[in-house]
């Protein structure tokens, strides 16, 4: 009889569902007419199955009810302890609100407090912080960007926003400039026949890595356009530190002659330099360059990272040479100047950020000019 126990236990706990499934048996019989069971037998199984099933489902219902009661019961224990089971969970929890959103013992109406509770977790979620922590953080960029241009300029609202993402948010930047001063304090012709353009130029640059303990290479480009035979055209490194650190030795420059998308043969000098260990690196270079002028009367810079604030100099003789400076991508009244009454200086700073692709060109001109070409610098 022991063993039985467990038996006769099981099926009064689930007596309920037992009837339920009886009461749905005898009215699918009742309904179908297996075995050739006659019209009177058929009606009389489906109605003792409809009484059947309505006493099943009201004893689950009734069950259900208990387990709700339990259930309720162990909640108010949780909350109160066990002396206070008659005390009302909705009003407490409300009450509690109250006390967190707005101090102790106030009573706020439930629609008030919705709202607040709504604003509350919506500046949460929109703190610094917390979104630096999401994962799909440039996904979500990207949905906004979508939305936000779509909303203004329709059909190629998604393109602008690629564009701005891939071309002017570049994702695998290394770094940026803190500090980018170029300094040009001589710019002459040089003989013979004065057809050279001499330039002593000063570079300074603060460079913020954004992963310090990542090493950056960082590249300094310079192209001279020149004919097939020029053997004047030259670039020289004449002085670089790192940190201020003399590393004019352990970075020499390369040189090679090429020919450039357009067919134009062209010196291209490059310098790199590996920087690492540190939280940032300040540089200087000192350069010097000679090269034909009828070729490289334009010169451009055109960032390929974030610049703070760039300040541009240029010293040059007025007596031969005109110079003009003109911003690219950015408003040219942005640019701060501090030339005075100096006719032979350029002094421009840039009061914001520059963005990758934007910077300047430097037109230059004496009275016959040969048809233009390009001296460019990418850093």
């Amino acid at each position: 009889m022991e063993r039985l126990k467990p038996i006769g236990k099981f099926f009064s706990e689930t007596l309920s569902w037992w009837f339920t499934l009886a009461g749905l048996a005898l009215i699918v019989i009742g309904s179908v007419h297996p075995w050739g069971l006659g019209d009177n037998t058929a009606k009389m199984l489906s109605s003792i199955g409809s009484s059947v099933l309505v006493g099943g489902v009201f004893g689950v219902l009734l069950k259900s009810a208990q387990y709700l009661d339990l259930f309720e019961k162990a909640l108010r224990k949780i909350f109160f302890g066990s002396g206070e089971e008659k005390r009302d969970l909705v009003s407490v929890f409300h009450q509690n609100l109250c006390d967190t959103l707005y101090g102790k013992g106030k009573t706020i109406e439930g629609s008030n407090i919705i709202a607040d509770l709504s604003n509350a977790l919506k500046g949460v979620m929109h703190e610094n912080h917390v979104l630096q922590q999401r994962k799909d953080l440039k996904e979500l960029w990207e949905t906004i960007s979508v939305a936000m241009y779509k909303t203004r300029y329709g059909q190629i609202g998604e393109a602008i926003a690629i564009k701005l993402t891939q071309e002017y948010l570049p994702q695998q930047d290394s770094f940026y400039y803190e500090v980018f001063r170029e300094s040009i304090t001589s710019l002459r012709f040089v003989k013979p026949d004065n057809r050279y353009v001499e330039t002593k130029e000063f570079i300074d640059l603060r460079i913020k890595p954004i992963d310090p303990s990542q090493p950056i290479d960082w590249h300094y480009v310079a192209k001279l356009f020149k004919s097939s035979t020029d053997k004047d055209t030259r670039f020289f490194l004449d002085k670089l530190t790192v940190n201020l650190a003399d590393r004019i030795h352990d970075y020499p420059v390369s040189q090679d002659d090429i020919v450039d998308e357009f067919g134009r043969p062209a010196l291209k000098a490059l310098l790199t330099i590996r920087l690492e260990g540190a939280m940032e690196y300040d540089l200087h270079l000192e350069v010097r360059r000679i090269y034909d002028y009828d070729r490289n009367r334009q010169r451009d810079m055109k960032t390929s990272r974030f610049i703070v604030r760039p300040e541009f100099h240029v010293v040059y003789d007025d007596n031969e040479l005109t110079l003009t400076f003109l911003p690219v991508g950015t408003d040219e009244n942005a640019y701060i100047q501090k030339a005075g009454h100096f006719s032979n200086v350029i002094w421009n700073e840039y009061n914001h950020l520059i963005f990758p692709n934007q910077g300047y060109t430097l037109l230059l001109d004496r009275k016959e000019a040969a048809p233009m070409s390009k001296d460019t610098i990418r850093v």
